[in-house]
């Protein structure tokens, strides 16, 4: 069994975030944290080679003209950032811009009528590359906060790598990544989900923002691949909605059964919007198996949600994640592979190799694709529910967010789960952690052996973040001052 969770809750004080400039927050950010992106800007300038890197910086560049105009808070916490980690401030925004890609997802979104509840649930299985996993056994959990917006939790380094969860008011946000045949200028999706969950209350203002932005899409060859993202949302009024969306085309999707099941492709724009036409450039037998894959997961759910509907709850909507039926027999391998919900790797690398007739290289088995986490969200409750790995062979820890919005809501107290003993270490020790140690950022272990005995934590300088006044506010100028 994967180690159950590892996680990080980073908790701001309101007066001193709202007192500090965007650039001094996104220096704060980054220099709490600097080996943590240090290590990532060098992994993704590795990867790419000179001919890639010079066109992201040629892409940021532009970038930067359209951060500056529509979401100007986002370029000042860059620069600070920039200067924290020692680093060119384009590079910076290449960075943040060509990290945030490769979400390969499965997720479903249910409410009334479809819940027998009368709750709203979100599901989320997370996948990326096998040799990723030791970023996900150790996630980062920020809450961040500011008085000029929205709270709201966030999972991987604040404002420039990751995806934001769900705020304050319950808007709950899960995405899907897909490769696209278009350009053009605008705010990347990972800033658009930023801006949703610091401004939108529920689903129809998060639409109406992702709606009124531009929006970029690149169809680069290398950086364009995996880039471009649709959301699965849902919220605390009994509202689930999809959004698929390019430079020029947008589509929402609010069904009125309040079901939404999606994966990795575009299921209402045009089907030569993506990679996964056969007469796009960089359409292949490797890219027609991970299209086929994406609809075999889609319809997966659309058939767990439609076959439950009226009957979902809490417990079955986390056996949606878990699900290994799915799926079609692929070169001899049984219906439970990668082509179903949670994907494992029983089709291994070597099968890809052969179907695309070339010889087989040992070394892509780490960057083989496989379930890294799976969340199931509560937006009425705002609750977490983390299994790390796949979730068939683990268990669901609920993270309580109430206390930490300052809303109404379930705390530790009130749990009395299988699994209390994890989540009251968890979350008692983020409560004494805020009571002792300034809001502090603590991370927590809870290893498969030694959770079952204590749990380890760790107290760390406090990460700093803000939510922004933003494109739809009056924006100041910020003055960049640092204090050593």
């Amino acid at each position: 069994m994967y180690p159950v969770v590892l996680l990080c809750a980073i908790v701001l004080v309101q007066a001193q975030a709202s007192a500090r400039s965007f650039y001094e927050q996104g220096y704060r950010m980054a220099k709490t944290l600097s080996p943590a992106y240090s290590t990532l800007a060098s992994q993704l300038k590795e990867e790419a080679e000179p001919d890639a890197w010079g066109r992201a910086i040629e892409m940021a560049q532009r970038h930067e003209a359209t951060l500056a105009r529509y979401f100007p808070e986002q370029l000042e916490r860059l620069r600070g950032m920039s200067t924290a980690i020692g680093t060119n401030p384009t590079e910076t925004v290449a960075l943040s811009m060509f990290l945030n890609r490769g979400q390969q997802c499965a997720q479903g979104a249910s409410a009334p009528p479809a819940t027998k509840d009368g709750q709203v649930y979100l599901t989320w299985n997370f996948e990326t590359l096998t040799a990723a996993r030791p970023l996900f056994i150790l996630p980062l959990f920020s809450i961040v906060e500011n008085q000029e917006g929205y709270k709201f939790c966030f999972l991987g380094l604040p404002y420039f790598f990751g995806v934001p969860l769900m705020n304050e008011k319950g808007l709950s946000l899960s995405a899907a990544s897909m490769t696209i045949n278009e350009d053009g200028e605008g705010l990347t999706p990972f800033e658009l989900a930023v801006l949703v969950m610091e401004r939108a209350a529920n689903v129809d203002e998060a639409v109406e923002i992702a709606k009124a932005m531009p929006r970029y899409s690149t169809s680069d060859i290398y950086w364009g691949n995996w880039m471009n993202w649709s959301f699965t949302l849902a919220d605390a009024q009994e509202n689930v909605a999809t959004i698929e969306m390019t430079t020029t085309l947008f589509e929402e999707i609010r069904p009125e059964s309040k079901i939404v099941a999606r994966a990795n492709h575009y299921d209402y724009l045009p089907d030569e919007m993506t990679t996964c036409y056969p007469l796009a450039p960089q359409y292949s037998k490797g890219e027609a198996s991970a299209c086929f894959g994406s609809r075999m997961r889609a319809s997966r759910m659309w058939r767990l949600l439609e076959d439950n509907y009226g009957k979902i709850d809490l417990e079955l909507v986390k056996t949606f994640t878990a699900d290994t039926e799915g799926g079609e027999p692929f070169m001899g391998r049984p219906s439970g592979t990668w082509w179903t919900i949670e994907r494992h790797s029983h089709t291994l690398p070597r099968d890809q190799y052969v179907w695309n007739d070339v010889p087989y290289n040992p070394q892509s088995d780490i960057d083989y694709v496989i379930e890294q986490f799976n969340l199931v969200y509560e937006p009425k409750r705002r609750v977490l529910w983390w299994s790390s790995g796949h979730a068939s062979r683990g268990y669901f820890i609920p993270i309580f967010l109430a206390p930490w919005f300052g809303v109404e809501g379930p705390t530790i107290e009130t749990y009395q789960g299988p699994q209390k003993n994890y989540a009251r270490v968890l979350n008692s020790w983020v409560k004494v952690s805020d009571e002792l140690f300034g809001l502090a950022e603590v991370v927590l272990g809870l290893g498969a052996s030694t959770a079952q005995l204590f749990g380890y934590t760790a107290g760390i300088e406090p990460n700093e973040g803000s939510v922004a006044l933003g494109a739809f506010r009056p924006y100041g100028t910020e003055t960049p001052s640092v204090a050593e």
